[in-house]
């Protein structure tokens, strides 16, 4: 199950403190902000985030199972996201979101990059500006990819927080979101009145439209689920 949550976030780790070491080195012991090089050297390593990413959705599959059916990983994960300690090392972010940070490295990598680009314009450097391009061009393949697999993490997430509004033993089959399910988003929601054939109401109904299906069912008027 580690394996399962944090996917290869060890070679992640590895990945940012060599991009860290080797730039800490150039601007502070060459003086020199080509950075291009290095980006470049490192940029069949920045293509792992795209593995990570895509096991992001089985990670939060396993963290909510083990919850639910652990009480003592549950109670531990509750009380380390509670102690003080951990919570001021990672500024009060609960798990889920802490392994939501390598997502987003390269799109800041790649924010960096065109906020150096547009510096180094504007005072005339030019000596690594064609280096310094080329890079961009890469690491814009790699966030584009790792782009495309956020937008699937974030529709299937949104199908997950869906079916967990069910109850347990009402919860669509198949599945919502997971392996072998289709992408899919929710459309429209809302709350309509069943009528019969004489015009009578019988019931209210919560109709859910997904891009691909209709969910139609009704609401618990005590527990609040569908």
């Amino acid at each position: 199950k580690i394996t399962k949550i944090f996917s290869n976030v060890e070679d992640i780790a590895m990945i940012n403190e060599a991009l860290y070491k080797q730039l800490n080195e150039r601007i502070r012991v060459d003086g020199s902000d080509r950075v291009g090089d290095i980006f470049l050297n490192m940029s069949f390593a920045l293509k792992l985030y795209s593995r990570y990413i895509s096991n992001f959705d089985t990670s939060r599959e396993c963290i909510t199972e083990s919850i639910e059916n652990s009480k003592g990983f549950a109670s531990w994960l509750q009380e380390l996201e509670d102690d003080p300690e951990t919570a001021r090392r990672f500024k009060n972010n609960r798990l889920q979101s802490i392994l939501m940070t390598p997502v987003n490295q390269i799109p800041r990598f790649e924010l960096l990059l065109r906020e150096l680009h547009k510096y180094q314009s504007k005072l005339g450097e030019t000596q690594w500006m064609e280096e310094l391009e080329r890079c961009m061009d890469v690491v814009h393949e790699v966030a584009v990819y790792n782009n495309d697999c956020i937008r699937q993490h974030e529709s299937k997430a949104a199908m997950y927080e869906l079916e967990l509004r069910f109850k347990a033993d009402a919860r669509p089959q198949p599945p919502l979101a997971g392996a072998g399910q289709p992408l899919r988003e929710l459309v429209r929601e809302g709350a309509m009145h069943k009528i019969d054939q004489h015009g009578n109401h019988t019931r209210d109904i919560v109709l859910m439209l997904l891009t691909d299906s209709i969910l139609y069912t009704t609401r618990d008027p005590i527990m609040g689920k569908l």
